[in-house]
């Protein structure tokens, strides 16, 4: 099975098709969709992967929380 979303902007398309396709009927089926469309596991990690690629790494293996400090709000 092969998918693909496009949002058009003039009436006719080109769809192109894998190779294992080839020589093959295949059904092509156009409706809109009304909601987004969920992203698979892998595609949020790719996106999540790109998004914060730019930023700088920071170290926190030595980090330690103190929440008696955090939460010491008499001093």
């Amino acid at each position: 099975m092969y998918t693909k979303t496009i949002i058009p902007t003039k009436e006719n398309h080109t769809v192109e098709v894998p190779e294992e396709f080839f020589g093959k009927k295949i059904l092509v089926t156009v409706e809109p969709i009304e909601k987004e469309v969920d992203l698979s596991y892998l595609e949020k990690v790719e996106l999540v992967e790109k998004t914060f690629a730019s930023y700088k790494k920071v170290d926190l293996t030595n980090f330690i929380f103190d929440r008696e400090e955090a939460n010491n709000f008499d001093e």
